[in-house]
């Protein structure tokens, strides 16, 4: 009787794998032919240790490493929703120009808008969502100053009659 390299529980000598563990059993002239080499411990596991009692184990056992996954194709990032979020952007630098403020903020918006509607062909919908967010909010405020700077302009039309005023 021979006892297992793995485990240590006793077995046949002719059997070749472990009744009890599985393990691939090796004889002592294949021991004696091969060293054994020393393993470095897989990146976050600790080697192991043989537990109290256990014989040491010739050949350690190989660690799991799982293998990449077939991915598919990548998807590509949606130039209408980046084209959105750019005019977004520039809304707020023209936002006092008025109408050429509120033209760039609609472009902005129309263009976020599709990227959110063609979101799921796309990766990162974060960038339409984003650009229909902010296009929103500056084509409001371009509005507002619209409609501000148009109050201030017709004021001041209305109260000086001339471009100069005569003394």
């Amino acid at each position: 009787m021979k006892h297992c390299t793995n485990c240590g529980a006793e077995m046949q000598d002719d059997i070749k794998f472990c009744p009890a563990c599985g393990a691939a059993q090796v004889s002592d002239e294949q021991v004696a032919s091969q060293q054994p080499q020393e393993q470095q411990p897989y990146y976050g596991q600790a080697p192991q240790q043989p537990y109290y009692g256990q014989p040491q184990q010739p050949y350690a056992q190989q660690p799991y490493v799982p293998q990449p996954q077939a991915q598919g194709p990548v998807k590509p990032v949606s130039g209408v929703a980046i084209t959105g979020l750019v005019f977004a952007c520039l809304t707020w630098v023209f936002c006092y120009m008025g109408v050429i403020g509120i033209a760039i903020g609609l472009v902005g918006l129309i263009c976020s808008a599709v990227g959110v509607a063609k979101k799921q062909q796309y990766r990162a919908p974060g960038i339409a969502i984003a650009g229909l967010i902010v296009a929103c909010i500056a084509v409001f405020i371009t509005i507002i100053l619209t409609i501000f700077f148009g109050y201030l302009g017709i004021f001041t039309i209305a109260t000086v009659p001339y471009p100069y005023p005569y003394y």
